[in-house]
């Protein structure tokens, strides 16, 4: 089982990111061009689709965190306010958490998800509609 990770820009490009839709597209075509390739072999290839999840920018040290700063800078907006549009851009009007993500991450590479493959688990709170 491949778990590839990829996000809502892969399916809607924003502004201010640079290439970075562009490689998550990439992310979700290599991820299907593998579950073809693998899938003779008994390997499956889900790619998760996870939007932004505030709880990791919140981390201190936090990587996220200094990338959701820099983002929040150049928009000229606080890191709060920042979170709040994520969660406010969904159709659940609330952001991911990293244990929702965490748990799609284990049913996929559960047998009871056996049947799926060359596929993008959309795990936007619908950040993006599929």
């Amino acid at each position: 089982m491949i778990l590839p990770l990829s996000n809502p820009m892969g399916r809607t490009p924003a502004a201010l990111t640079g290439p970075f839709s562009q490689a998550a597209a990439a992310v979700e075509n290599l991820s299907r061009q593998l579950a073809a390739e693998l899938g003779g072999s008994g390997i499956r290839v889900v790619c998760l689709r996870p939007t932004g999840m505030p709880d990791t920018a919140r981390r201190p040290g936090s990587n996220v965190g200094r990338v959701w700063a820099r983002a929040a800078e150049r928009l000229g907006i606080s890191m709060e306010q920042l979170l709040e549009m994520v969660a406010a851009g969904s159709l659940l009007e609330r952001p991911l958490d990293v244990e929702e993500l965490a748990n799609v991450a284990a049913l996929m590479a559960s047998d009871r998800a056996s049947g799926v493959t060359g596929t993008v688990a959309n795990v936007s709170c619908g950040a993006v509609a599929d």
